[in-house]
């Protein structure tokens, strides 16, 4: 529940750019039973991986309630 991986060919900024996102996961096929409630989280980019495919983000402000559907998902 600390944080995630972001998958994108455009990196928002270097390790330690702090960033406000807009999570909205969805499941396909069978995970879609998965999906959660969109939420906005706040964090820090702690490492950029490797070929550049996305970052890893840590998060620092996360309400309850996005807190509960990351534990759900």
């Amino acid at each position: 529940i600390g944080g995630m991986q972001v998958l994108t060919e455009r990196i928002p900024g270097e390790v330690g750019t702090p960033l406000k996102l807009n999570i909205s996961p969805t499941g396909k096929g069978e995970e879609k039973s998965k999906s959660i409630e969109p939420f906005v989280a706040e964090g820090v980019i702690v490492r950029i991986l490797e070929d550049s495919r996305g970052f890893s983000f840590r998060f620092t402000k996360l309400s309850d309630r996005a807190k509960q559907a990351v534990e759900s998902y």
